[in-house]
């Protein structure tokens, strides 16, 4: 009875993680703080895109705190090597050169 037990939890906890990761990859967040005050299309940032390149410590809480407006992102920090600009330099993913490849200002999903 107790390996039973064990087994339907052990496979309730793996579903559960497989379900929360499956949405994380699909998971796109718009930033649109400063975006709109310099006539630039938002940010679309397609999270699962960085999940299969990346572990989660890289970024959280290394580089981006995980709380709805705690990181106060832009271009100047970007440039700088901070944020997004951490990785995107050149070297480690591509360079913030060109714009649209993040300010996409894909409207069909959720603002974050």
């Amino acid at each position: 009875m107790k390996i039973k037990i064990f087994s339907i939890v052990t496979i309730t906890l793996i579903l559960a993680l497989h379900i929360s990761s499956a949405s994380a990859l699909e998971e796109k967040m718009l930033f649109n703080k400063y975006a709109e005050k310099f006539d630039m299309k938002p940010v679309v940032f397609t999270h699962g895109l960085h999940i299969k390149r990346n572990k989660c410590e890289i970024c959280h809480d290394a580089i981006f705190i995980k709380k709805k407006g705690a990181n106060d992102i832009n271009m100047n920090k970007n440039s700088k090597g901070q944020y997004c600009g951490k990785c995107h330099n050149g070297r480690d993913a591509y360079p913030l050169l060109k714009c649209e490849r993040c300010h996409s200002g894909e409207t069909t999903i959720k603002k974050k």
